[in-house]
């Protein structure tokens, strides 16, 4: 059954595998930096029938494999965009907080020092990875706004972002092992394989889809 989102302010009508489509898309146009709204107005125009259809499959990753926990704790990291996007409306705090964030990826440069990461690659990662988490609440706040008697009830935000930092934690312990994986063989196909079985098994709408390719960043283009 097709479901109606509400994505920056317009009604988007989900269609079945829609998320599929929408990162193979996004990963066919090499991902990477853009603008929220590029993002929202591809989901529109996906979802309006605009674009050609995409074929898309998603093989299942091995449970053992670095690349596949890595996007299954970033989409767990993802997730939970949805509820610090309910604490800051009932809060009214700002998406975007600059010295938190910068804060942020400092302590994770200084943290990842332990497992002998590159500095600039965590910080990238990381970057896009929050970059990610502020899609989500952009356009849930979007929503709220228009329908707060949908709105639930918040949870504490400093305990929300106790399960970030946990997450962090976890995603440094195997980022090396997932980077290593990604630089034997395509990048970008192994990437899209991992994101579009985790996007299914997620069951994730086309919005947290779009997020989970955003969370990727410019991986594949990093030497």
């Amino acid at each position: 059954m097709d479901r109606v989102n509400v994505i920056g302010g317009r009604q988007i009508v989900t269609k079945s595998r829609l998320s599929r489509v929408l990162l193979t898309m996004l990963i066919g146009l090499g991902g990477g930096h853009r603008a929220l709204a590029d993002s929202t107005d591809a989901a529109t125009s996906a979802a309006s029938g605009s674009s050609p259809p995409v074929s898309s499959s998603a093989r299942p990753v091995s449970s053992n494999s670095g690349l596949a926990n890595l996007v299954r704790l970033s989409s767990e990291r993802l997730t939970l965009a949805d509820a610090v996007a309910v604490s800051k409306f009932h809060t009214g705090k700002a998406v975007e907080d600059p010295q938190r964030i910068q804060q942020q990826l400092q302590a994770l440069v200084e943290e990842s020092k332990q497992y002998a990461l590159e500095p600039q690659k965590v910080k990238a990662f990381f970057s896009a990875q929050i970059e990610a988490n502020q899609l989500v609440q952009y356009n849930l706040l979007d929503t709220y706004a228009m329908t707060p008697d949908l709105v639930g009830p918040a949870d504490d935000l400093e305990t929300i972002r106790q399960d970030i930092t946990r997450i962090n934690q976890q995603i440094l312990s195997i980022f090396g092992a997932a980077e290593a994986e990604l630089k034997q063989g395509d990048c970008a196909v192994k990437l899209h394989e991992a994101i579009a079985f985790q996007a299914n098994d997620s069951d994730f709408d086309d919005l947290h889809s779009m997020a989970l390719v955003r969370a990727f960043g410019d991986i594949c283009r990093q030497p």
